[in-house]
């Protein structure tokens, strides 16, 4: 019999002899660790003030007395985010997403246990860093013994985490993140997840979406690509690049200089060579820092492609609003936008309501790590489902028996399987992608930016999702005095 996650931790705890089990690897994170406290009550943020962690309770006394399910301990949820760096912005968007968790299941929920349970959240801010990301996961786990794990975003965060989640033997759930990366690991490619899933979207159909956006607008079929050399960067166009092997095959001629180191100041070389061959198409894979500075060194060097296209770097309007005017007409993937179909599970609000609640609440444009809260929807249906909140096997158990509809679409692990997502037409028709994936909707967007400053992300191409409706065609990139 397999032990179970808690009896693993027992067994590290007592002696020396046991920690040496993780001695290679996860044994220096829970040493640096013990810098940042959390305690059952308090969720220290790195490098901000202690936020008291957000739980639900009854009012109702525990006693035989009084009619109603039975009460059962609180189910603990660790969130590994980011409040700073980069990635801060989905640290903004979790918060929100708790709030309302907690807002509309104040009591919490009755499992399949017959007891009510309420929630505990605790959180840790990573920082944007993978590093912080894993420390974090292995305290929440450790010490703070949490339940579940939650993370999205940027994959060498979520990778990082999901990885203590399976050293630990900690059920984790994630979402925002690209599918193959997640699933096709780097590290122990040859060891399959058993407790790390994710509901996360292709770069099948986001590639799928570029050429359909890029076909849109008359050019000469010249792209020119900027890419970080950071770890989505290379992964993104590393062997075996869908998106390389795709504009080939499209018939797309590529300039590919070599990686720019992430914060890089000066592009000036990127661009003349860009303008030297002509490209009329430009794609960056970067992320928005770096987006940012090359874009407006672009326009002061004259560099004017009828098409720009960016990965990563224009998700969220926040960005958009940082660039101004020199924004307009810019177009990248989207991971979620209000004008989505869905609703969310736990009260039913649309897309649109969830975006206006959050800008209602925060003052602040709406973003797509408002899906975050998908993965919380995600974990309470299938805590609705366990029999045992105590046993992690169980929970996997429940999780592969999910067919639930939420703000980021349909989660149905109860699908086949089917290698790599694609049909027999070559679309990427399939959903269930792999064991412990199931795909999320992905689109293609033309940012408009209006004065005074009002950004819309008008949907314009989903050609894996036909459900998503498109709002019109590609227009050519505008230029003053042009």
């Amino acid at each position: 019999m397999e032990m179970t996650r808690r009896e693993f931790l027992r067994l590290l705890g007592r002696g020396v002899g046991a920690w040496t089990l993780l001695a290679g690897g996860l044994g220096g994170l829970l040493t640096g660790c013990k810098e940042q406290e959390v305690s059952h009550t308090v969720a220290t943020v790195v490098g901000g003030p202690p936020v008291t962690s957000v739980s639900t309770t009854s009012t109702v006394p525990s006693t035989t007395v009084v009619s109603g399910p039975e009460h059962g301990r609180a189910l603990r949820i660790g969130l590994v985010t980011a409040y700073s760096g980069p990635l801060a912005l989905f640290g903004k968007a979790e918060d929100w997403c708790v709030e309302f968790v907690t807002s509309a299941l104040p009591e919490g929920i009755v499992c399949a246990d017959g007891k009510l349970h309420p929630f505990e959240f605790v959180r840790w801010d990573c920082g944007s860093r993978a590093e912080k990301a894993a420390g974090g996961a292995v305290h929440l786990v450790t010490e703070a013994d949490v339940d579940l794990l939650v993370c999205s975003g940027d994959i060498a965060v979520v990778n990082a985490v999901a990885d203590v989640a399976e050293e630990l033997l900690c059920p984790c759930l994630c979402n925002l993140v690209e599918w193959h990366a997640f699933a096709l690991r780097e590290k122990a490619p040859d060891r399959p997840l058993r407790f790390s899933y994710a509901h996360a979207y292709g770069v099948e159909d986001v590639v799928a979406d570029f050429l359909h956006m890029w076909e849109q607008v008359p050019t000469n079929r010249k792209v020119g690509l900027l890419v970080a050399g950071d770890k989505e960067g290379r992964w993104w166009t590393g062997e075996h690049s869908l998106l390389l092997e795709a504009i080939g095959q499209a018939g797309y001629e590529v300039t590919f200089p070599e990686p720019f180191p992430v914060s890089m100041a000066d592009f000036t070389a990127y661009i003349s060579e860009f303008q030297k061959n002509g490209c009329e198409i430009c794609c960056a894979i970067s992320p928005s820092a770096d987006f940012v500075t090359f874009w407006r060194q672009a326009l002061a060097l004259d560099y004017r492609p009828k098409t720009v296209t960016a990965v990563r770097a224009l998700l969220f309007p926040q960005v958009l609003a940082g660039l101004g005017s020199v924004a307009h007409l810019l177009t990248a993937e989207a991971v979620w936008l209000p004008s989505w179909p869905f609703s969310e599970s736990l009260t039913g609000r649309t897309c649109r309501q969830l975006a206006d609640d959050y800008m209602r609440k925060t003052g602040e444009q709406w973003t797509p790590a408002l899906a975050q809260l998908a993965a919380l929807e995600w974990a309470i249906e299938v805590f609705k489902r366990s029999r045992d909140v105590d046993s992690e096997r169980e929970f996997v158990a429940r999780l592969l028996e999910t067919r639930l509809d939420t703000c980021l679409g349909p989660i149905d692990f109860t699908e086949k399987v089917t290698a790599q997502g694609t049909g027999s037409s070559g679309s990427a028709s399939a959903r269930r992608v792999a064991d412990t994936v199931y795909k999320a909707p992905v689109a293609g967007v033309q940012w408009e930016v209006a004065a005074p400053l009002v950004i819309e992300a008008r949907q314009v191409s989903a050609v894996n999702y036909p459900l998503l409706k498109v709002a019109g065609a590609v227009r050519r990139m505008e230029y003053g005095g042009e």
